[in-house]
């Protein structure tokens, strides 16, 4: 795997616990979460874009999310009457968006990849094809996060243990479910 296809896995999954933080924490707010999160997602595409060689800014990044916003819409969707269940809901928001949001940013890497420039160019089939090849790397990106953490020396894994039950710890009373969020690409065992 070449460095910046790492680097941009990192920054995904950076913004994508990100997501799943703000998602779990205003679940159940009056507020909500949609503008946080969308303005997340936007400087996430703009970051892997500039990463990647492309030159987004805001128009760019809002074009591409534009492209999926009837699949972004329909996931939202389907988790905001769950979303308001004390402790489930907050689970269920923070795990649905932690997954679309990876997605989203390795379709951003997969559409810069190709060469391509402008989203709205994309027929249907492509939009299809991008998105079901984006879950495919993000599938594979947590593969390769259990294999490596599988691998790891039974020393590393109890100090990896001991620094998870140390954020879980400091959590204090919030009843968030931060066991279901994946951090550093890592499940918390």
């Amino acid at each position: 795997m070449d460095s910046k296809k790492k680097m941009t896995g990192m920054m995904i999954h950076g913004f994508a616990v990100a997501h799943a933080v703000t998602a779990a924490l205003l679940a159940q707010t009056l507020v909500g979460d949609e503008a946080v999160l969308t303005t997340l997602t936007i400087a996430m595409i703009v970051a892997v874009a500039k990463l990647n060689g492309a030159d987004w800014d805001t128009g760019m990044a809002l074009a591409f999310l534009g492209i999926f916003l009837g699949g972004y819409v329909g996931v939202r969707g389907a988790t905001f009457l769950i979303k308001w269940v004390p402790g489930i809901g907050n689970a269920a928001n923070a795990a649905v968006t932690l997954t679309t949001t990876e997605v989203l940013g390795w379709a951003t890497y997969l559409f810069i990849k190709k060469g391509k420039s402008n989203p709205q160019d994309l027929t249907e089939a492509e939009k299809k094809k991008l998105w079901k090849e984006a879950k495919a790397v993000q599938r594979e990106e947590e593969k390769e996060s259990k294999r490596l953490y599988d691998s790891m020396s039974e020393a590393d894994k109890n100090e990896y243990k001991s620094i998870m039950n140390q954020l879980k710890a400091s959590r204090g009373n919030s009843k968030l479910p931060f066991e279901q969020i994946r951090i550093y690409n890592w499940k918390i065992y």
